[in-house]
């Protein structure tokens, strides 16, 4: 019987350079990734597929961006927003939302806002709005549910 034995060096440095480096390939790999998520949740918040639209001045939907980090030592890619109203985008409000109530004001007897024709609007409660899960949804568009 033939015996066939490998032995192989490995360099440390040009692995950690490979796998733990920010510009390495495995992190323009992951910026790629995340920019295809970014991408879509764009997509998603544009109201395309069983999601509601939301968008109004553009502004959550320009302020969506990819960057690599560092986790364990290991690049990854963050595609978030900064945008403080995106929470409730995303979550949802009133019975959408997770208190799961209607929205009532906290001083005086109505809530009051402008339309989008700049008249005001006044209201005893406002049941919220639908979420639009636009990134979580485009993780499982990009990469499938698991």
């Amino acid at each position: 019987m033939a015996e066939v034995r490998i032995v192989s060096d490995l360099n440390q440095s040009q692995l950690n350079a490979l796998f733990q480096s920010r510009t390495g390939p495995l992190a323009r790999r992951m910026l790629r990734s995340g920019t295809r998520v970014a991408n879509q949740a764009k997509k998603n918040l544009m109201g395309r597929g069983l999601a509601p639209r939301r968008v109004n001045t553009g502004r959550l939907l320009n302020s969506i961006t990819v960057r690599t980090v560092m986790v364990n030592g290991l690049p990854a890619a963050e595609v978030g927003t900064n945008v403080e109203y995106a929470k409730w985008v995303h979550s949802g409000t009133g019975i959408y939302g997770p208190r799961a109530a209607k929205i009532y004001p906290v001083h005086g007897d109505y809530l009051r806002w402008k339309n989008k024709r700049g008249a005001y609007v006044y209201a005893r409660s406002v049941r919220g709005m639908e979420a639009n899960h636009f990134l979580t949804d485009a993780l499982h568009q990009v990469f499938g549910r698991g």
